[in-house]
């Protein structure tokens, strides 16, 4: 018992020397005043202590070693090897650790699915290739995410409601994918200098998020990006002028751009046109000349479609009939053309 003591007392001591806490004698520890032992129990013993881990830190590292003590733990089993030894239960705990801590884990969350598919846990099996199918995804990785759907598809049964949205979702982003590689390849127009590919990025950003793409049929986008020119306008520029016939539409990337009238020099502002937004379709589709000017608030990056860029767009896709619905959908123009007939022109 002594010795047991004695052992203890000499690892507060060392332990006080590793945090520099002054040490005190053993009948102030026995009374229990060290600010020593508000950090050390008195049943310390080197069994705990290795038990405990303990590197002492005050501010909570010692939960944070204990996490990555037990990271590597699981890093170091090996999955497969725990498999091969008839070890199925244990696979699974760990797999279920990991992907509890790193929800995009794909490899664990595959694994997990094929040892839940095992043990006939469908339901599980569905929701961890549902999560891995959705990293992919989002990583960009969108054809090894719909092979995965497709073997998930073999757990669902009738029941496939979630998995359709799932496969409809990832071939979306697919496609919204293969037409921002359209913008991002640069199309510019005569004289116009290529926007920097930071700027396409972003550029494709403001308008994937935009209700005119996100509505838009499959296999449009890519025909009608690849079809359009980047035409950048500086501020202050005009895009068109008012009673103009040049027959081609703009999708507004970046920017403002004002429509606006000068009837009797007064300079009217009609309506404010901003990302995702198209002007000119009117002007493209039944030859009208442009209902009012527009200029550049801002400097603007627009996205052109002539009449040329039209028929290229329309060869390439089989739903030509939804592509000029979509394109004039917004019907934009009618709005400015009603609101410079309400301006009457004074006396």
């Amino acid at each position: 018992m002594a010795a047991g003591v004695r052992m203890a007392h000499a690892m507060r001591v060392v332990l006080a020397r590793r945090l520099r806490v002054s040490t005190v004698e053993g009948s102030d520890l026995d009374r229990g005043g060290s600010a020593l032992l508000r950090y050390f129990p008195r049943e310390l013993t080197p069994k705990l202590a290795e038990k405990k881990g303990w590197i002492p830190d005050l501010r909570g590292t010692r939960d944070k070693k204990a996490r990555e003590l037990r990271r590597k733990e699981q890093d170091t089993e090996s999955v497969d090897d725990l498999i091969l030894q008839g070890r199925v239960t244990r696979a699974q705990q760990v797999l279920e650790l990991r992907v509890a801590e790193r929800d995009d884990d794909v490899h664990s969350h595959i694994k997990l699915a094929e040892l839940y598919a095992q043990k006939h846990r469908n339901e599980d099996a569905l929701r961890s290739y549902l999560r891995a199918a959705q990293v992919l995804s989002e990583d960009g990785f969108f054809d090894k995410s719909l092979a995965l759907l497709k073997t998930a598809r073999k757990l669902a049964g009738k029941d496939t409601l979630t998995l359709d949205a799932m496969e409809e979702t990832v071939l979306r982003a697919k496609e919204l994918d293969t037409a921002a590689w359209s913008v991002r390849k640069g199309k510019s127009a005569e004289g116009g200098k290529l926007t920097a590919s930071i700027e396409l990025e972003a550029l494709w950003r403001r308008m994937a998020e935009s209700d005119f793409v996100q509505n838009m049929a499959k296999g449009q986008l890519e025909a009608l990006m690849d079809a359009m020119e980047l035409w950048p306008v500086a501020a202050g520029e005009l895009v068109a002028r008012e009673g103009e016939n040049d027959h081609a539409l703009y999708l507004i990337a970046s920017g403002l751009v004002q429509a606006r009238l000068d009837p009797d020099h007064r300079d009217l502002l009609l309506r404010n046109f901003g990302p995702g937004q198209i002007i000119g379709e009117s002007v493209l589709f039944e030859r009208r000349p442009w209902p009012a000017s527009y200029k550049a608030a801002h400097n603007c990056t627009l996205l052109r479609l002539d009449v040329g860029g039209l028929q290229r767009a329309l060869n390439r896709t089989k739903s030509r009939r939804q592509l000029i619905m979509a394109l004039s959908s917004q019907r934009n123009d009618q709005q400015v053309a009603a609101l410079a007939s309400s301006v009457a022109p004074s006396a």
